[in-house]
């Protein structure tokens, strides 16, 4: 499954990832008398994650970091790493979050579907651990999320072979309204646009043409496909 998690987490932002020139530089045997005794590498994680949430990818820098914690920049390589290793490490957390997801509903089809929107609303809700992921190239960022939504879809008994159809289905399309989501500051889909002139458009019920341009919430699209896919037996 780890194929499908590139697609799972299209992240709108694909610009180089920059790293903090004081990153590049590693503590020498003389600045371990400067490491600061009260922190840990959890409070460096903490901070580390928090800038992210809040400020976006860039906002994590090792001296703002070391601001944030009161300590010196040398005291963070001490006890973490370098920038990539910060980064690494606010990954790791954010996967372990999603292992604590939980996986709701009272039939098998109910928790594939809450499985499927565990990526959806994960992807969102940290949209910019999502970017941060994208830049550092983790493409396995969600694979936490994608193994219970696959143990959800054997549970439920669909067969090995339709499984693992089922859920590269369900993946892409929620990766597909991710995209979406990540691009746009609205909740609403985009219009379905019909060109006026293609053969057979312009002899429709005029009904079916403003169905197409009618507002319609994305999740609520995003929700009637993963229903419309998942068997309901």
């Amino acid at each position: 499954m780890a194929s499908l998690l590139h697609a799972a987490w299209p992240l709108a932002s694909a610009a180089a990832r920059k790293v903090d020139p004081i990153s590049r530089s590693k503590p020498t045997e003389t600045s371990k008398s400067t490491v600061h005794a009260g922190i840990e590498p959890a409070d460096v994680v903490d901070s580390a994650l928090a800038m992210v949430e809040q400020g976006g990818p860039d906002a994590l820098t090792m001296r703002k970091l070391a601001a944030e914690l009161g300590v010196s920049a040398t005291s963070i390589y001490w006890h973490v790493g370098q920038r990539d290793d910060v980064v690494a490490a606010v990954l790791e957390r954010h996967r372990a979050q999603m292992r604590e997801l939980p996986v709701e509903g009272e039939t098998g089809p109910d928790r594939v579907f809450c499985a499927a929107k565990n990526i959806w609303r994960s992807s969102l809700d940290h949209r910019n651990l999502t970017r941060l992921a994208n830049r550092a190239g983790a493409s396995d960022q969600g694979q936490p999320l994608v193994d219970a939504l696959f143990v959800e879809v054997a549970r439920a008994g669909v067969p090995p072979d339709e499984a693992v159809v089922l859920v590269r289905a369900l993946v892409n399309t929620v990766a597909g309204f991710l995209v979406q989501a990540l691009r746009s500051s609205g909740t609403e889909a985009p219009a379905l646009s019909l060109g006026p002139d293609s053969d057979g458009v312009a002899d429709l019920d005029p009904a079916y043409r403003e169905a197409a341009v009618r507002p319609v919430e994305l999740e609520a699209v995003l929700d009637d496909a993963l229903h419309r896919l998942i068997p309901q037996t």
